[in-house]
């Protein structure tokens, strides 16, 4: 038997290498995946959709570059927010809910600056008081570790608005300007949102019968209310009307970013209804006729 002298200065030719993460930047690359309010409208809408909320109402104040959401769904209580937190990019969520793996709710440090949510468990039993959590966005870049502040709110704090009882509030400010520039070039803002969201969560919205609604406060302080209703067909409603020689014909047209196979066009003229999209030129030679 030989007996083998190991050189310690010698490197072994296995062995292991850790990542490191740098907790700041690795959050900050994630929230980034968000560019547009619309697209924080609708994180913010799945979430309201997954707590089972019966009722949510989000609001976008152009004007101040704020947007707040309400809902009376299940809320969280500190220790399930904690775990939320600590599980960001895991697959936590169940195979019922929209969502995968939590990222959204960082959706809004991605076009603004500060961050909070205010919310409790809905059904605690005995009732909990409400508490705080909180992120300015200035914190997270650039610091290997990162938390959210927390605060318990006085036991008498309330979410009640208008004879509503919320369950949790989220406060987004100081929205980037870039991040609002197309949706402002909308005719109807909240419209254009209303239908943004029907078209993500049509199905989930029909089932749960919530009632959604969303509110845009204008630069000029005009203020749209208009509720989420499911749509009977996917994709972003268009309306056009054309003038002919016999009066307006209104097109109501929806626009998907998926694919269709066999696209068809809908209409009521002469009790016909349906058209195969290569036959429009011939509806529209009987339409304008």
């Amino acid at each position: 038997m030989v007996a083998t002298m190991v050189d310690p200065t010698i490197p072994s030719n296995i062995g292991q290498l850790t990542v490191g993460f740098h907790a700041g930047n690795t959050i900050f690359h994630l929230a980034n995946h968000y560019k547009r309010v619309e697209e924080v409208v609708r994180e913010i809408a799945q979430n309201i959709l997954d707590a089972k909320s019966k009722w949510g109402r989000i609001i976008l104040n152009l004007e101040r570059r704020t947007l707040q959401a309400r809902d009376n769904g299940d809320g969280a209580s500190l220790e399930e927010m904690r775990q939320r937190i600590a599980q960001i990019g895991a697959r936590r969520k169940g195979p019922k809910d929209i969502g995968e793996k939590g990222i959204g709710n960082l959706a809004p440090t991605a076009i603004a600056r500060l961050y909070r949510m205010i919310t409790r468990k809905r059904d605690a039993k005995p009732k909990t008081s409400f508490f705080q959590i909180s992120l300015d966005r200035e914190a997270i870049e650039g610091k290997a570790e990162v938390a959210f502040d927390y605060k318990w709110l006085e036991s008498g704090f309330s979410l009640t608005s208008g004879g509503e009882v919320a369950s949790t509030f989220i406060d987004v400010k100081d929205i980037e300007p870039a991040a609002l520039r197309q949706l402002a070039k909308e005719a109807n803002p909240a419209q254009f949102l209303a239908d943004f969201l029907a078209e993500a969560f049509s199905a989930k919205i029909r089932e749960t019968e919530i009632r959604l609604e969303i509110v845009v406060i204008s630069e000029d302080g005009t203020q749209t209310k208009v509720m989420v209703k499911p749509i009977q067909f996917p994709g972003r409603r268009e309306v056009i009307e054309i003038p002919t020689p016999r009066g307006p014909v209104t097109f109501e047209m929806y626009l998907s970013r998926t694919q269709t196979k066999n696209p068809k066009i809908e209409v009521n003229h002469q009790n016909r209804s349906s058209f195969p999209l290569q036959g429009v030129e011939m509806l529209w030679h009987e339409v304008a006729g």
